[in-house]
């Protein structure tokens, strides 16, 4: 839990709700939480229906450095020795965006009012760039954390410094309770870290996953209900509150799926008369989106009616389990319709943002797919 950002106050309330459960977990499993809050040391702790226990104490750390996330990865598993491992990544959450461009993607947000915040967000207009510097909300990488008074006003982990922290094949399950981490890119990227790979495509509230309800089933690693609960729990809500994306991705057809998209991508010509907003998009960013359902996106792009139908099976193959409550922030200014979605976004280059484009080609799914290429194409290079 990197919570040394604004997120904080909702720590205590997801540890109570494990341990509200823990009376139910598995035989010899062991809960550990890493846990980094504003204004207190970072520490370890092991959940138990009795007795939530300090294990570690540590000076102050960085939990967006990818060495901490190393370190608390190699303690657990010295303390705790397992047959198997699952983590849970909980923080803020930019999907496959670098911490490098955060500044480009997060300073023209359109957010309306956000209830999660703590304070009203203005809706962003190009007329008024004056309330954009004034009221624009900050936007964070995996782990943010804040340092007003460094040369760097904030940290966070990119793509490749999470997956270099993490160990291949050690864990079965890998979930992600952060915004927008539900991308091919980032999936693609954790291939070779866990079996299953369970994100949202779109932003999750404040609150976070229901561990109330979850719990016992990560603890069992039985992805499939943690995923139809986390629909299941959002969807019943009203307003505002209904507001949930979740999908299962099986790892191991990532490979078959990159396939399948790079044979696409060979016969894309320069979509330069796409209209961005005919394709279904999932997050607020303005002037230009980041990250649109993937299979409405190829479904634009691809020509070859065999090479779609045979995406489309595999799609359904690599992600078993995929749902979406009907809107994102409902009744709110910016709301989004979700009238497609198949489980991960993808990012496709619309807009001048030419350096976001070029670190897109630095991804490990847009260079084994040709779409870097593509991405070139269609700039002109």
């Amino acid at each position: 839990m990197a919570a040394d950002n604004n997120l904080s106050r909702f720590v205590n309330m997801n540890i109570s709700q494990m341990r509200y459960v823990a009376r139910s977990f598995p035989e010899n499993s062991n809960l550990i939480v890493y846990v980094d809050k504003q204004e207190i040391p970072p520490m370890l702790l092991h959940v138990t229906y009795n007795s939530i226990d300090t294990v570690s104490v540590y000076k102050e750390l960085n939990s967006a450095d990818p060495s901490t996330l190393r370190m608390v990865i190699d303690e657990v598993k010295t303390r705790w020795e397992a047959e198997n491992y699952g983590l849970v990544l909980w923080s803020h959450g930019m999907g496959w965006v670098p911490t490098s461009q955060l500044h480009n993607v997060a300073s023209v947000m359109g957010y309306a009012p956000s209830r999660d915040s703590g304070r009203d967000k203005m809706p962003l207009y190009e007329k008024h760039p004056e309330v954009r510097d004034m009221f624009a909300p900050e936007t964070k990488g995996f782990g943010y954390e804040r340092y007003p008074d460094q040369d760097s006003p904030y940290s966070s982990m990119d793509v490749k410094e999470l997956t270099d922290a993490i160990p291949d094949d050690l864990f079965e399950f890998i979930i992600f309770d952060t915004c927008y981490m539900g991308c091919v890119e980032l999936a693609y990227a954790f291939r070779n870290k866990a079996d299953w790979f369970v994100s949202s495509s779109c932003e999750i509230l404040g609150q976070g996953f229901p561990y109330h309800e979850l719990t016992v089933d990560i603890m069992k690693a039985d992805m499939l209900s943690v995923c139809r609960k986390y629909f299941e729990h959002y969807d019943s809500e009203i307003g505002f509150d209904r507001l949930g994306t979740i999908s299962l991705v099986d790892c191991s057809v990532l490979d078959e799926l990159a396939d399948c998209f790079s044979k696409i991508v060979t016969q894309i010509d320069d979509y330069s008369s796409l209209e961005e907003d005919s394709i279904q998009y999932l997050d607020r960013f303005w002037p230009s989106h980041v990250f649109f359902d993937m299979v409405d996106l190829v479904e634009h792009v691809c020509t070859d009616r065999e090479l779609l139908d045979e995406f489309r099976i595999l799609t359904k193959k690599c992600i078993p389990y995929s749902a979406s409550t009907p809107y994102i922030f409902e009744g709110e200014l910016y709301e989004i319709p979700i009238e497609k979605f198949c489980g991960l976004s993808m990012y496709y280059p619309f807009g001048n943002n030419e350096d976001l484009k070029s670190e897109y080609r630095k991804l490990e799914w847009s260079t084994r797919t040709g779409y870097t290429d593509y991405v070139q194409i269609i700039r002109g290079d």
